[in-house]
């Protein structure tokens, strides 16, 4: 059994590794491939707009109240942005409005995230926390909060650029690579 093992393990090693490459150059890597997704006719009942261009779904006002305010807040979110300092000059000040918008309606986004948790919980009274729904939403979340974070550093580099100050601006996660020079 052991044999057939390591057979079977050689075999998709073969055929995982690019064939032009030799293994042992160390200054070839090479990446996982690409894998797409082809949509099925369930999957498009589940997710109706997963053949729309992700880029161009906008939803009305009325619509994008009845998905927000349709879900309790959590107790624990803090959904507001803090604000900009006034000292910082009109246009930067414009432009973190704009950015300030996107980090309330990502904020905003959890909402439903977390309701959904919370009605799985409702609906299933012995349910543990290792349920693969539960690593879903948690992975959903995280990525809306990293993506909130994304413009948080923007936020931060626009107004250190729009009060013209010196040195860099401050950053919400130190690089674990120092450079060279400040």
């Amino acid at each position: 059994m052991e044999f057939e093992l390591r057979n079977e393990e050689e075999r998709r090693s073969k055929i995982m590794r690019p064939r032009f490459f030799r293994k042992e150059d160390e200054f070839i890597t090479t990446r996982a491939p690409a894998s797409k997704l082809k949509i099925y006719p369930m999957l498009k009942d589940a997710l109706h707009s997963i053949e729309e261009d992700f880029f161009r779904i906008q939803l009305t006002e009325e619509e994008q109240k009845d998905a927000i305010y349709s879900c309790s807040r959590s107790s624990f979110m803090n959904y507001l942005p803090l604000p900009l300092n006034d000292s910082a000059l009109i246009a930067a000040r414009k432009a973190d409005s704009t950015l300030r918008g996107i980090q309330v309606a990502l904020a905003q986004a959890t909402r439903p995230v977390d309701y959904y948790v919370y009605r799985i919980i409702q609906d299933n009274p012995g349910i543990t926390s290792d349920d693969p729904r539960f690593f879903f939403a948690d992975t959903v979340r995280v990525l809306l909060s990293d993506i909130a974070a994304t413009v948080t550093q923007g936020r931060l580099d626009n107004l250190h650029r729009g009060m013209n100050l010196p040195g860099n601006p401050q950053k919400l996660l130190e690089s674990e690579f120092k450079p060279l020079m400040d």
